[in-house]
Order: structure tokens, then sequence, then C-alpha cells
């Protein structure tokens, strides 16, 4: 059974979103769910501001070139 990595943006940076990514390869998961995540009108506190540093296409791009950079094998 292969495990899925769920990466929600919301509420994240890019340096966070990056550790996560670099975590999981390390512990050898590949597959990766990437989710912008829900806006802050839909939770508990809907006058929160929303933190969205990247979305889900950025944040597919971030694992793209972290795959070429890091790991050119990956098929």
């Amino acid at each position: 059974m292969n495990p899925i990595f769920q990466l929600a943006c919301r509420d994240r940076n890019r340096i966070a979103l990056e550790s996560d990514l670099l975590s999981a390869a390390m512990f050898g998961i590949e597959n990766i769910l990437c989710l912008t995540g829900d806006h802050t009108k839909m939770g508990d506190h809907p006058q929160a501001k929303p933190v969205f540093d990247l979305d889900s296409v950025s944040l597919l791009h971030t694992v793209e070139l972290s795959r070429v950079r890091c790991r050119p094998w990956w098929k």
C-alpha cells in the first residue's frame, strides 16, 4: 500500500510547505495530493484573514522543481 501525502496551502507559507515536501521525500513518500484549501469564510472564524502564499498549481510547480533539483532520477 502506498501512502498519499495531503498537502494543503491554507495558512502555510512556502517555507513551511517546502519543509513538508522535503520531509515527505526523506520518508520515501512519492504520492502527494496538493490542495489549495478552503477559504477562511467557510470555517469557524469567517472574519480571519486568509493566508495563501501558494495555491495548488504553484505548489505543483514547486514540487516539480524540487523533484528535478533534488532527485533527478525520479520518474
